[in-house]
């Protein structure tokens, strides 16, 4: 039986085959992020799906299906899932998605847990008039370069 060591993330515990190879196998975990202080998930595709699960789900619970933010946030979320269902290398989902390593994706949908709660306390979509809107004058000294 292989050995296994877990590395803790603030998502879930991750793990890694003593032998430095993913679960899959044949996938090659990260030596390292070459980002200071931002440590390499050996299972970060799986970790990054749970993620992108959860924040699907929770825009689809208290929000409005008209609001626009949760309604981009879900449909982000579906494109970047079909990504994570195609590809299990951390390599070509890095390239699929095109916005940063594995771990810096993570880093983010942690943010837009934290953020999706927030915004369900505050529920920023109600309330909203167009006497909350600010007229303003635009004042240019030239006109802009054409």
């Amino acid at each position: 039986m292989a050995m296994m060591r877990g590395v803790f993330r603030g998502s879930q515990v991750v793990w890694v085959s003593a032998s430095g190879m993913t679960r899959a196998g044949d996938i090659p975990v990260k030596k390292t992020t070459g980002i200071t202080g931002l440590a390499v998930v050996p299972n970060g595709t799986e970790v990054l799906r749970f993620l992108y699960e959860k924040i699907h789900k929770e825009y689809s619970v208290d929000f409005p299906e008209d609001y626009a933010y949760s309604s981009m946030i879900k449909k982000l979320m579906k494109k970047r899932l079909a990504v994570l269902a195609e590809e299990n290398d951390w390599r070509k989902v890095e390239e699929r998605i095109g916005d940063g390593q594995v771990e810096e994706l993570i880093e983010a949908a942690e943010g837009e847990l934290t953020l999706a709660a927030k915004m369900r306390a505050s529920k920023p979509w109600e309330d909203i008039s167009p006497d909350d809107f600010v007229e303003l004058e635009v004042i240019m000294e030239k006109e802009p370069d054409q």
